[in-house]
């Protein structure tokens, strides 16, 4: 499962990484730093915002950010935008899929331009493409570049109104073709598959009945 978010400002994500602190349960709150993928240096703490801003001078290109669970995240400060990427393997993704509200309000209070929320089987199927060339089959992603398309419609999502007016599109249109509930905001829509409900293989079992919309914008 992940949940990714966008933003245009560096410091909005640098001050929702301290925040979080305090707003997200123990075992999906993101304590530590690191270079590596699963490799925890539990010297490298997130506390306050001066010391993350210089963890951030050495790393300037993202580094991991580590749960005492199985939560993790990578974070990546690009020329034009600064994201974070939370996830966990589909299996053990039950305590963040019962947060992505609280997850998905603490980014829009920080100023989020656009933030999904998938599990890896949504993800894939709604953005693998394969093509079949001859004797080679070429496997490749759909949706990587936000500023050319809205990747895909998951089961949450986020919309700001700066987002929409970029890529020209007709939200309600959007709406219209998933199915989904729709929650203006003021600054953006938020649009949500209502199964936070359901047990987690229940939601698995919902995921695999939209497997056949795939909204991607070009």
């Amino acid at each position: 499962m992940e949940i990714k978010a966008y933003f245009k400002n560096r410091k909005d994500l640098v001050g929702w990484l301290v925040k979080q602190l305090s707003i997200l349960p123990d075992n999906i709150c993101l304590k530590y730093l690191g270079v590596n993928e699963g490799v925890i240096n539990k010297r490298d703490v997130i506390s306050e915002e001066k010391l993350l801003n210089e963890y951030i001078a050495e790393n300037p290109q993202g580094f991991f950010a580590f749960s005492e669970g199985k939560a993790n995240a990578n974070i990546e400060f690009e020329n034009e935008y600064s994201s974070i990427s939370m996830y966990c393997d589909d299996e053990s993704s039950g305590e963040l899929a019962l947060n992505v509200d609280k997850i998905f309000g603490s980014f829009i209070k920080y100023n989020a331009y656009y933030i999904y929320s998938a599990l890896d089987l949504e993800f894939r199927n709604k953005n693998k493409a394969i093509v079949q060339q001859n004797t080679d089959t070429i496997e490749f992603w759909l949706g990587r570049d936000i500023n050319r398309y809205l990747p895909g419609i998951y089961w949450r999502n986020w919309v700001s109104e700066e987002y929409q007016d970029f890529l020209k599109i007709n939200i309600h249109e959007v709406i219209d073709q998933a199915g989904l509930e729709e929650y203006d905001l003021g600054n953006g829509v938020y649009l949500a598959q209502d199964v936070l409900q359901m047990s987690f293989l229940n939601i698995v079992k919902v995921l695999r009945m939209f497997q056949k919309i795939k909204i991607f914008f070009q």
